[in-house]
């Protein structure tokens, strides 16, 4: 198996996993976020902080495998 078949063979087996596990973490900060109580000052700031690197860390995860095949 060359390395291009071997890097999109990978990212397809990872790629039902990750999707599923990003998008249940950022469902799950969505009431943090959306929340209009007196105590969210704190909150609605940190969940879309980790909103915002969950779907930034869907991108890296697939542009990783083609990066390392540039470098190969």
């Amino acid at each position: 198996m060359s390395n291009i078949d071997a890097a999109y063979q990978g990212s397809l087996d990872r790629v039902r996993p990750v999707l599923m596990t990003a998008t249940i973490d950022a469902l799950g900060f969505i009431p943090m976020t959306v929340s209009i109580t007196s105590s969210t000052e704190v909150q609605r700031p940190l969940a879309t902080v980790v909103i915002g690197g969950v779907v930034t860390s869907i991108f890296a995860d697939f542009a990783r495998p083609a990066g390392h095949l540039q470098l190969v």
